[in-house]
């Protein structure tokens, strides 16, 4: 189990964080002030949210939060921030906040600069507070928040790993339909497409479990290092899609629910 705690308190229903997000975008679409909204969570820094963070909604707001105001997203730059550190917090590529911000020296930021969020990388949070109660996909797995980790070979780490034993069972977060979709990189893989409008996706199996309609906590597979993790710890790769679109930080949902 993970050891780090979660950004403030988390209820059942919240507001998932997507990439772009500002605290006081959110506080305007719920009809509440930033203060209250900060307070609520237990935020310190009014300026920094992490993609994926689910923020607790505040007595008497509204249980719907308006359309995203016309225009970018932008993050002001904190102390020790590198391009890497603040494309992680956004659920970016530094490549595409680099070019977007017309940074000559992606390897030094000032502190104070105010940052355009890539407008292709900004998603509204509409319609419905959604459901962010999982259950945890792998009980007893060991995870720390590898999300949007480089890897040696270039690409971005698009999930979290869940270090498990081999044959661990993988039970469904939420209920809806599983379906195989192996592939070379993931090896044995699923995708869920939830009942709650989100898709889950989970790779480097041993084997799958149960395939079609499943309940929440259904066991649809099990942990393995098929796929280009062969050889290396067992785990389960899981990605988070909210609304089936790009992926999302799922790490700050895994500490609450695992």
């Amino acid at each position: 189990m993970a050891a780090v705690t979660p950004t403030g308190p988390v209820a059942a229903d919240g507001v998932l964080v997507q990439p772009g997000d500002t605290l006081s975008g959110l506080a305007w679409r719920l009809g509440v002030g930033q203060g209250t909204l900060a307070a609520t969570n237990g935020i310190a820094n009014p300026d920094v949210i992490l993609a994926g963070q689910v923020l607790r909604v505040p007595r008497g707001a509204p249980l719907t939060v308006k359309p995203t105001p016309a225009g970018p997203s932008s993050y002001r730059v904190q102390p020790g921030d590198t391009l890497w550190d603040v494309a992680s917090k956004l659920g970016v590529s530094s490549r595409h906040l680099a070019q977007a911000n017309n940074l000559r020296d992606p390897d030094h930021i000032e502190a104070g600069r105010a940052l355009v969020v890539p407008a292709r990388s900004a998603r509204a949070v509409s319609g419905p507070v959604p459901t962010t109660r999982w259950r945890c996909p792998v009980p007893g797995a060991r995870f720390v928040n590898d999300y949007n980790y480089v890897k040696p070979t270039g690409q971005r780490h698009a999930g979290v790993d869940l270090f498990a034993p081999r044959g661990t069972p993988v039970v469904a977060p939420v209920s809806g339909s599983v379906a195989a979709v192996d592939n070379r990189l993931g090896g044995k893989a699923f995708s869920l497409s939830g009942d709650d409008g989100n898709r889950y996706y989970g790779a480097h199996l041993d084997r799958h479990g149960r395939a079609g309609r499943v309940a929440a906590g259904t066991v649809i597979a099990y942990v393995g290092n098929t796929g280009d993790a062969r050889g290396g710890p067992t785990h389960l790769h899981f990605q988070f899609h909210p609304r089936g679109g790009a992926d999302a930080s799922p790490y700050h949902l895994l500490t609450v629910s695992c």
